[in-house]
């Protein structure tokens, strides 16, 4: 269970870490792009520190899975793909601003 909760955490953290380049597009599409314009600003400074926070969540998730080998595969499942869709939202970010 904590390495469900670590994974969802961190695509969370993920994307708070490229809000100012998924988060706009993303929200415009449903509808909110006010959310997202006033939001953007606000955390883009804080962008390494969700980035960091994202890399421990994964890593601790990771660790645990690997010290349980009981952990069921559905689980393994979760966290690879939400490991997948983190690392596409951090270096998705990394490749807009340049």
């Amino acid at each position: 269970m904590k390495e469900k909760i670590l994974s969802v955490g961190s695509i969370i953290s993920s994307f708070f870490a490229s809000i100012c380049c998924i988060g706009i597009p993303l929200l415009s599409v449903l509808g909110l792009s006010g959310i997202g314009l006033s939001f953007a600003p606000v955390i883009t400074p804080y962008k390494n520190v969700f980035i960091v926070i994202t890399a421990l969540m994964l890593g601790v998730a990771h660790y645990i899975i690997a010290k349980n080998k009981s952990t069921p595969k559905t689980t393994r499942i979760i966290l690879w793909i939400s490991t997948v869709i983190s690392v596409g939202f951090i270096s998705y970010s990394y490749f807009l601003e340049r």
